[in-house]
């Protein structure tokens, strides 16, 4: 038998003395050596990679807290963290608005305000609420039934969109045209307050006008385990009522544990009764929905013009509950003035009449006058325009 090479040793590692004189490397030694070098490699990459995504937690902290929605017609796939069973029903979104709101008060140096300040700050970009805003949305949040009756401009809008954003499942809201609801969803889609992190609140709308594929991802949301994404539905009278798969999906929502439905909304709630100028006989069965769900969901009415008949007439026939919240404010206008004046009965008269009754006005003031008809408006303009109160250029009034 041939003898072993001899082993001799050379700088830091062992070789063999091979055939014809050569080196050749301890193998033992190198496979030790290698997996070593793979480890020292592993923990570079580790460390390049942490580097690189330091700079992106920020916008990861923006999607896990606040889903957004691509446009109305289509839908949102992000998720939305679930709060822990120690949170009570409180939304991971909702601490977040505390934390947030604590933090950029504490700032400026203020005491600290509570979530509903918070998100009306971050989210809406309004510094402080308006009368009664706060009320109405506590106490909605409280799960009593609430009717609210503000002037138009005074902010209704916010008493069910807050407290949509911070409740748990779907807010409902019930509203009589289609061009208000899509306008109205784009508005929430695209909201902006003082934190771009918490841009855009989840909305959409379910009408038999939208296209297929929008209604689906609707329905596939509204089953969505363990709670939907979407915070604001909105659907007309008629669609709440004659639908019988939204009104399945809702029941769903209603009965789960907890209710996944956070609340019914009914806009523009004159509409309910008889004595409103917008009677509309679909959303006066809306007091019906209750017995549908087969459970009771609280209920938010809100108008910006109802007579006291029309007070009582909308809580009856929504089935408000006798012990609802009421908020309401005054409906004067202090810059407004009123007058009657009696008009002639003569057409050229009247217009006469009126073209004096404008000549009046102080320089560069505008006005609106409402006519019952295309023509009628029609013709009124041609007046006024004749004697230069209207449709003449800003040069040709200056110059008049």
């Amino acid at each position: 038998a041939r003898p072993s090479p001899p082993i001799r040793s050379e700088g830091n590692g062992t070789t063999h003395e091979g055939p014809y004189g050569c080196s050749q490397p301890d193998w033992t030694e190198t496979a030790i050596q290698s997996p070593l070098r793979v480890i020292r490699r592993l923990l570079v990459y580790i460390i390049i990679t942490a580097l690189l995504l330091v700079p992106l937690f920020p916008l990861m902290e923006r999607f896990l807290c606040r889903p957004g929605i691509e446009a109305p017609s289509s839908f949102p796939a992000r998720r939305v963290p679930q709060p822990s069973a120690a949170s009570h029903g409180e939304s991971h979104c909702q601490r977040k608005y505390q934390q947030r709101g604590d933090q950029s008060h504490a700032a400026r140096g203020s005491t600290p305000t509570d979530t509903l300040a918070a998100a009306n700050e971050l989210i809406f970009g309004h510094p402080s609420f308006r009368e009664p805003q706060r009320e109405a949305i506590q106490a909605t949040l409280d799960g009593h039934d609430v009717f609210v009756l503000l002037p138009t401009g005074k902010g209704k809008s916010l008493c069910y969109q807050l407290p949509a954003v911070l409740s748990r499942g779907v807010s409902v809201v019930v509203s009589p045209l289609l061009a208000l609801i899509q306008d109205q969803v784009r508005a929430l889609v695209g909201m902006h307050g003082t934190d771009a992190a918490l841009a855009g609140i989840p909305a959409t709308y379910l009408s038999s006008a939208a296209p297929g594929g929008h209604t689906e991802r609707v329905y596939e949301d509204l089953a969505r385990e363990p709670e939907p994404l979407t915070k604001v539905l909105y659907v007309t009278p008629e669609q709440l009522l004659n639908n019988a798969r939204l009104q399945r999906a809702l029941q769903s929502l209603a009965h789960a544990s907890p209710s996944r439905l956070a609340r019914v909304v009914v806009d523009e709630a004159h509409c309910v009764s008889s004595w409103g100028h917008d009677f509309r006989p679909d959303y006066a069965k809306l007091g019906t929905l209750r017995a549908k769900l087969g459970i009771r969901v609280p209920m938010m009415a809100l108008t910006a013009t109802a007579t006291p008949q029309c007070e009582v007439d909308i809580a009856k026939l929504l089935r408000l509950d006798p012990r609802k919240k009421m908020f309401k404010t005054s409906f004067n206008r202090p810059n407004l003035s009123y007058s009657v004046v009696r008009k002639s009965a003569d057409r050229e008269a009247a217009f006469a009449q009126l073209v004096a009754y404008v000549g009046h006005w102080p320089a560069r003031t505008a006005g609106i006058v409402y006519c019952m008809t295309r023509a009628d408006a029609e013709e009124t303009c041609d007046a006024l325009a004749n004697a230069g109160a209207s449709g003449a250029s800003e040069r040709e009034r200056e110059s008049a």
